[in-house]
């Protein structure tokens, strides 16, 4: 399957000129932007947001892994990348 996403990984960058995080590849141009706003909606919500955005290629990377994984998607490496995509959404916490 040939990706039509920009290429990650993605990270999430606060913005440095008011209340919205960015989310930018490796060479830094900005894929996408969280902003959130109502009473709900503080600035942790919004990190919590991009951080999620930013692991979708990582996520997709192991979802694939597991579609294509000919022993069943127990095995170590595939195993290891999604663990590392539940990190990366949750922020580290799995």
């Amino acid at each position: 399957m040939k990706a039509k996403h920009t290429p990650g990984p993605w990270e999430r960058t606060p913005s440095a000129s008011g209340p919205m995080c960015f989310v930018s590849n490796a060479a830094g141009q900005t894929v996408a932007f969280a902003y959130a706003e109502g009473a709900n909606c503080d600035m942790q919500t919004q990190k919590a947001n991009a951080q999620l955005i930013a692991a979708a290629p990582d996520m997709l990377d192991a979802l694939l892994a597991i579609e294509n994984a000919p022993d069943g998607f127990k095995r170590a490496a595939v195993w290891y990348k999604v663990t590392r995509a539940i990190e990366k959404a949750t922020g580290g916490k799995s």
